[in-house]
C-alpha cells in the first residue's frame, strides 16, 4: 500500500469585489488610498481569486541497490552472489520513506520518529529517531575499543598512541558522523566529465554520477537526511552528494570491515523519478502498532498506556489484612508492586499510604528484606540471596512471580560485571532476561522491567529496541529518572549529530 496521501481538491472561491472606492464627496478631495497602494491591493485580490495552482509535495526516486560482498584479501572471489534489491524513496517536507518489498521505514523530522512499517501484517513499531544515530555511536565507538585492544596485545613493545588509532577511515566510512570524524582530509575528490571520485591514495571510496533531473528545493534538506540515514559513507562523502541539487543517477562505494575481514561493495542506480502531491507520509488507519513480537508483552505495553488510579483507602486496608493475617512479606510485595506502577510523583504524593507494608517486613522478614535490597558482589553472595528468595516463595502468596523478578535482577546484574562468562553464565543471563520481561505480563505498568530492558539491549548494542522501552517508560511515567535519561541522550544526540535532525 502506499503510504503518500494525495492533497485534498482546492475549491474555487465565486469572484467577487473585494475592495470598493470611497465615493467622493467633493470633486476636489484625494482618492483615500493612493494609487501605487490600490493597484497592489487589486493585484493580490486578484491573485488570490485566481484557483490554486497544485504544486508537487513529495519526489519519489526509485533505485536498485546492489551489495556485493567479498574477503578483504586482494584478488579473492566474492564470498556470494550480489544481491539486488529494488529501493523505492520517496521525499517529503520534512520526511522521507524507504519501501522495499513489504517493508518500509519512515523517517519523520517533525515527530523525531522512525517507524517500520510491515505492510504483509499490515503492522508498525515506532522508535525514536534519535536511535539510528545512537546507535551508530556506540557501534563506533564499540568498534575502536576492540582495534584498540587488538593492537595492544598483537604490539605490547610497541607504543602507539590512542589519538592515532581513534583515525580509522574505514570505520568512519561507515559509522562517521561530522562531528565524530577526524578522516576527512584524507579524502580527495576528482571530477571528470559527469563523475566524481572520492579517492584515498590509490583506493577509490566511492564514485557518483548525477541525474539530469532537479531535486525540488523544498526538499532539498529531506534529500540530505535520505543520503545520511541510507548510505554508509563518509561523512565529507555525503556532505558532498547532499549539497548536489540533482539526485544521483549512480553511486558506487564500499565498506572494509577488518573485523569481519570482508569488503562490501555498494551500487546503486537510478531507475525513475515522479513528482507527487503527497504532504507526508500516512500509515493507513487499519494498521496495528506493534511494540514487541511477543503477544503477551505486546499487550502488556498497550495495557500499561491505560491511566492508572490508586485507591488509598482500599489499598490501605489491603496492607492491614495481611499484616494482621501475618502475611508481612505478601503486604510489603503489595507496597512495592503499587511504587513501581505509579508516577514518581504520585508514589511521593500517597507515601503515607506505603509507610506501614515497607517497615513491617524489616521487623518480620529482614533476612528477605536485604536480600531483595542489596547487591551480591560474588558467586557466593548471588547464591545466598537466591536461597533466601527462593524459601520466602511460599510466603509472598499471590505475588510469587515478584520473588522470580529480584532473582533474575540479581542474577543478570552480577553476572553482566563479569568480564569473563562461560556458556552457563550467559545462559543464566539469557533466563534472567526473560524472567524479568515476563513480569510485564502480571505488572503491564512496571516502571523498573521498561527501564531494566532498555539497559539490557542497550548494553548488546541494541539501541533501537532499548529506547523503545524508555519511551514507553516516558510516555507511563514521564517524571521518572528514566524518561529523565532518555531526554538527556536524545538532546546530547542532537547537538551531537546536527545532520540527522
Amino acid at each position: 500500500m502506499n503510504l503518500r496521501q494525495n492533497k485534498a481538491n482546492v475549491s474555487q472561491r465565486g469572484a467577487r469585489p473585494a475592495f470598493r472606492p470611497p465615493r467622493k464627496k467633493d470633486k476636489d478631495m484625494e482618492p483615500t488610498v493612493p494609487l501605487p497602494l490600490t493597484r497592489v491591493f487589486f493585484a493580490l485580490v486578484i491573485l488570490l481569486l485566481l484557483p490554486a495552482q497544485a504544486q508537487a509535495e513529495s519526489f519519489t526516486l526509485t533505485y536498485d541497490k546492489t551489495r556485493q560482498v567479498m574477503p578483504l584479501t586482494a584478488g579473492a572471489t566474492p564470498t556470494s552472489a550480489a544481491q539486488t534489491a529494488e529501493q523505492t524513496i520517496t521525499l517529503f517536507p520534512d520526511a522521507y520513506t524507504n519501501k522495499s518489498g513489504q517493508i518500509e521505514s519512515i523517517y519523520d523530522f517533525t515527530k523525531k520518529e522512525f517507524t517500520v512499517v510491515n505492510h504483509a501484517a499490515k503492522t508498525y513499531t515506532v522508535y525514536p529517531l534519535h536511535s539510528v544515530a545512537v546507535q551508530r555511536l556506540r557501534e563506533r565507538l564499540h568498534r575502536l575499543d576492540m582495534k584498540i585492544s587488538m593492537y595492544q596485545q598483537r604490539a605490547k613493545d610497541m607504543q602507539i598512541s590512542t589519538d592515532v588509532l581513534m583515525e580509522d577511515l574505514d570505520i568512519d566510512m561507515m559509522l562517521g558522523s561530522r562531528k565524530s570524524t577526524r578522516t576527512a582530509d584524507r579524502i580527495t575528490p576528482q571530477k571528470k566529465d559527469n563523475i566524481t571520485t572520492f579517492t584515498n591514495g590509490n583506493t577509490t571510496l566511492a564514485a557518483l554520477q548525477l541525474s539530469g533531473d532537479a531535486i525540488p528545493p523544498a526538499l532539498q534538506r529531506t534529500y540530505a537526511h535520505f543520503v545520511v540515514y541510507e548510505l554508509t559513507a563518509h561523512p565529507a562523502i555525503k556532505d558532498a552528494i547532499s549539497a548536489e541539487t540533482a539526485p544521483f543517477q549512480k553511486l558506487n562505494f564500499i565498506n572494509r570491515d577488518m573485523f569481519k575481514n570482508i569488503l562490501a561493495s555498494y551500487a546503486w542506480s537510478l531507475k525513475s523519478v515522479a513528482a507527487g502531491a503527497a504532504e507526508a507520509p500516512v500509515i493507513p488507519p487499519d494498521y496495528a502498532r506493534v511494540y514487541h513480537l511477543s503477544a503477551d508483552i505486546n499487550q502488556a505495553f498497550k495495557e500499561a498506556l491505560n491511566p492508572k488510579v490508586f485507591d488509598a483507602d482500599a489499598f490501605e486496608k489491603k496492607v492491614q489484612e495481611l499484616v494482621d493475617r501475618n502475611r508481612y512479606l505478601e503486604a510489603y510485595l503489595a507496597t512495592e508492586l503499587e511504587m513501581q506502577t505509579m508516577s514518581d510523583k504520585d508514589a511521593a504524593t500517597n507515601g503515607p499510604s506505603f509507610i506501614s507494608g515497607r517497615n513491617i517486613v524489616k521487623h518480620f522478614e529482614k533476612a528477605v528484606y536485604l536480600a531483595i535490597t542489596q547487591t551480591p558482589e560474588s558467586k557466593a553472595e548471588l547464591k545466598q540471596y537466591k536461597d533466601i528468595l527462593e524459601n520466602a516463595k511460599p510466603r509472598a502468596g499471590e505475588l510469587a512471580w515478584m520473588i522470580d523478578y529480584y532473582i533474575a535482577v540479581h542474577t543478570r546484574a552480577f553476572f553482566e560485571k563479569q568480564k569473563h562468562l562461560s556458556k552457563t553464565d550467559l545462559e543464566q543471563i539469557t533466563q534472567a532476561s526473560e524472567t524479568i520481561l515476563n513480569t510485564l505480563k502480571h505488572a503491564p505498568r512496571m516502571k523498573s522491567v521498561y527501564q531494566d530492558a532498555g539497559d539490557a539491549h542497550y548494553a548488546a548494542l541494541g539501541i533501537p529496541t532499548a529506547m523503545l522501552y524508555w519511551a514507553h517508560l516516558a510516555n507511563i511515567a514521564p517524571d521518572s529518572d528514566g524518561a529523565e535519561k532518555l531526554a538527556k541522550l536524545k538532546a546530547d544526540a542532537e547537538k551531537d549529530f546536527p545532520e540527522y535532525f
